[in-house]
């Protein structure tokens, strides 16, 4: 749906508006996509699988009312629909994963149902399985990138000064230049080791969080009761895995990147 067609959508939820209208939603839609934030994302959840919104949805609404007077959310739940999961569909290709990953959550395994386009969910468990794996991949880290410094081109004008030895202004003219060769070299070979080692510790802090949570998988035990899972009822199980898990996720996100 990244590359979805309004009137394709409309028409696959059952509604024909004119072109004319498709445009109007358009051009509120673009304006809607560039500012969504979590809390616009939660909204459309709900809108999408037709549940109540306690903030309102005045945000929505006079974002399309706006373009179009005739816009109305009553008795409009479907188009509503259609404009939400479209939203969420653009926000998700544009990188933002919450947009993907607040209806997987709120769609409970499939148990709750979306007003219309459940292949969205689809698309949303194959973006984030995508994103999950490049993130896990990380870059290539080669100590390759660590090169010995350049020499310092200064020997012949040390060689000059030799024979004038009483000229200060050539010798502070070589100890400049000797200075600004050596700032320059420190600053090429931290730039060098910061490239190796800032990958590698990102690297250990990955293999750390793996390791962490295949043993508490293959322990089957419920830190935050300090029991076994398969002491708890199904319901508690599922509450209990996914505390211990976000306790487990606890790897810090580096800025840097290859």
């Amino acid at each position: 749906m990244a590359d979805y067609n309004f009137a394709d959508q409309y028409r696959a939820a059952g509604l024909a508006p004119g072109s004319d209208i498709i445009r109007l939603r358009q051009s509120a839609f673009d304006d809607l996509r560039e500012n969504l934030n979590i809390d616009n994302i939660l909204d459309l959840t709900r809108i999408y699988f037709g549940l109540t919104v306690p903030s309102g949805t005045d945000w929505f609404r006079n974002a399309f009312s706006e373009n179009d007077l005739s816009f109305s959310m009553i008795d409009n739940e479907r188009e509503a629909a259609v404009l939400a999961v479209c939203l969420l569909s653009a926000s998700l290709s544009d990188g933002n994963i919450n947009a993907g990953l607040v209806p997987i959550v709120t769609a409970i395994n499939r148990h709750r149902s979306p007003v219309l386009q459940p292949n969205f969910l689809n698309e949303a468990f194959h973006r984030l399985d995508e994103l999950s794996i490049k993130s896990e991949q990380g870059c290539c880290i080669t100590v390759d990138k660590i090169e010995t410094p350049k020499e310092c081109q200064i020997s012949t004008d040390i060689d000059d000064f030799e024979e004038s030895p009483t000229d200060i202004l050539k010798l502070a003219e070589i100890v400049r230049t000797a200075h600004e060769a050596s700032s320059e070299a420190s600053k090429t070979i931290v730039k060098q080791v910061t490239d190796v080692v800032y990958p590698l510790v990102e690297r250990v802090d990955m293999l750390r969080e793996e390791v962490s949570m295949l043993w508490w998988y293959i322990g089957g035990w419920s830190r935050k009761l300090n029991k076994p899972f398969a002491d708890l009822d199904i319901g508690l199980a599922a509450l209990m895995a996914g505390l211990d898990l976000a306790h487990l996720t606890q790897r810090k996100k580096w800025s840097y990147r290859c």
